[in-house]
């Protein structure tokens, strides 16, 4: 267990898959991590609607601009109010899709995952570690495996009994 990289501790597995079951049978948690999506939820769609009407309003002055007979044609064929209507829509339209966007990209909206919050608290609290700080628990394996070898490596070792000293050697990875 690390917090702000300094190593604090160490938590033995039982203990940890202990921590894990606890927190998963705690119906608190799973009610706190509803409020928080609504919470980022509504992060998402105040976002959505703060931009709508400048997107509503630069849409509305381009095609002005774009074709002014046009614009005035509209106006004249259509109640300004059905007009104002459709801009703010298509603006909505577009702030929200602009969001959803965002979201596919893994802007994360101020989320916490709140299983996660209850696993680092109870991790704290048996390694007796103050509050402050960013925590990072990384797992032992119990039963680590070797590291992989490169299809570089694997030949490169497949091809060192056959070099004898003095001759070219293969290329050293870079």
């Amino acid at each position: 267990v690390y917090v702000n990289g300094v190593e604090v501790g160490q938590v033995p597995h039982e203990e940890m898959e202990r921590i894990t079951a606890t927190v998963k049978r705690d119906w608190v948690v799973y009610v706190s991590q509803g409020v928080e999506v609504l919470k980022t939820a509504l992060r998402m769609l105040k976002l959505a609607v703060m931009c709508a009407p400048a997107v509503a309003l630069l849409l509305l002055v381009f095609d002005a601009l774009s074709s002014p007979v046009e614009f005035d044609r509209d106006f004249q064929l259509r109640s300004p109010h059905e007009l104002v209507l459709a801009y703010a829509a298509f603006g909505y339209l577009v702030a929200g899709g602009t969001t959803l966007v965002m979201l596919a990209m893994g802007c994360r909206f101020g989320f916490q995952n709140q299983f996660t919050a209850r696993v680092v608290r109870s991790t704290r609290r048996f390694l007796a570690v103050p509050a402050d700080g960013e925590v990072q628990i990384e797992g032992i394996h119990r039963h680590p495996q070797p590291p992989v070898m490169s299809w570089w490596q694997i030949l490169r070792a497949a091809l060192k009994p056959l070099c004898k000293k003095g001759e070219v050697q293969p290329p050293a990875q870079g």
